[in-house]
């Protein structure tokens, strides 16, 4: 059985008015997804650099080196050295916890960026651990 003559084509109309939403939402869920994806491996890499500068021997600057290579192979990019800065251990709030702490940021770029505005974000990598003296 047909369709009335006067709905033919009503299908197409409604598909053509959906299909612009429904790909704003997909794809914008693909860029979501992978900007929460770097920042876990971003969170993870400060932990791994922090790690990695806490357990080295010698002195400060080799072992922030030292961190820093490590979390520049964990993100699979070069920062600048000045982005990445460790503080070494020291009491927290005048008690008597020592801990020492690693952040760094970086722009990322979408993997869609179709939408204005939304063509790049700030991710970040942040890690303290207590210090054993």
């Amino acid at each position: 059985m047909r369709p009335p003559e006067r709905e033919a084509g009503a299908a197409a109309v409604e598909f053509a008015l959906v299909l612009p939403v429904l790909l704003v939402v997909v794809l914008g869920m693909i860029d979501t997804g992978l900007w929460l994806n770097q920042k876990i491996t971003a969170t993870n890499a400060a932990r791994q650099g922090l790690r990695t500068y806490l357990l080295s021997e010698g002195a400060p600057a080799a072992r922030a080196a030292a961190g820093r290579e490590v979390i520049n192979r964990l993100l699979e990019r070069e920062l600048p050295p000045g982005a990445v800065r460790f503080r070494p251990c020291a009491p927290v709030d005048g008690g008597t916890v020592s801990t020492a702490a690693v952040d760094f940021g970086y722009e990322s770029e979408a993997a869609v960026g179709f939408i204005p505005g939304w063509d790049s974000m700030e991710i970040g990598g942040r890690a303290e651990a207590p210090c054993e003296d």
